[in-house]
């Protein structure tokens, strides 16, 4: 989990930046919006990874159940 969650952070911080500096040529509108949705999704996602990641890493009932 600690994986997938860096991976959609990772996914979605390339989108970010995707959309910010690599978007010449496309309608100005266009870009705002999907830089926008990206933002709010990076934010969504990063919130998720600072809360879910450390409870993975110390949670002892994850450990119970998961690794051992």
């Amino acid at each position: 989990m600690v994986v997938f969650y860096v991976t959609v952070v990772a996914v979605c911080v390339v989108e970010v930046l995707t959309l910010t500096r690599f978007s010449e040529g496309l309608d100005p509108a266009f870009v705002h919006v999907g830089a926008v949705e990206a933002r709010n999704g990076l934010g969504v996602v990063l919130s998720h990874a600072i809360i879910w990641i450390p409870y993975f890493m110390v949670s002892q009932r994850v450990r119970n159940t998961f690794v051992e």
